[in-house]
């Protein structure tokens, strides 16, 4: 007999913390945001890095960029920006988790780690 599978967003390996989903992630207080890992090419796929500091863990998690999207509701940008002149640096600094101004491919990550390091969702997921 199979047993169910219980599914949830996220699971802590260390103590074994269930986020059932990306709305109870999020609004997590005992999760810190530590950086941004980009993957220049394919920006779903950068690594968000969160430390869990619940008492006796302190494990730290990495999300896939693309786990994080539904947090995103603005402007789409098509264009690769990192490296040019208007690129403000952000992605190319691991422990760099300000929000960036600039058209890019990759800015959408950087309005998503916002709402992480405020635990807080978007308006169009209240």
């Amino acid at each position: 007999m199979a047993q169910a599978q219980h599914e949830h967003f996220k699971h802590c390996t260390m103590c074994g913390t269930s986020w059932r989903d990306l709305a109870e992630f999020v609004t997590d207080f005992q999760l810190r945001v530590e950086g941004y890992q980009a993957c220049f090419p394919q920006p779903d796929l950068g690594l968000v890095m969160l430390t869990h500091r619940a008492d006796g863990c302190g494990t730290t998690l990495a999300v896939a960029a693309a786990e994080l999207r539904p947090l995103y509701d603005g402007p789409e940008f098509t264009e690769h920006r990192v490296g040019q002149d208007d690129c403000e640096k952000h992605c190319l600094q691991v422990k760099d988790i300000e929000e960036c101004d600039v058209e890019c491919d990759m800015a959408w990550i950087r309005t998503v780690m916002q709402y992480l390091r405020r635990h807080e969702l978007p308006a169009h997921m209240k």
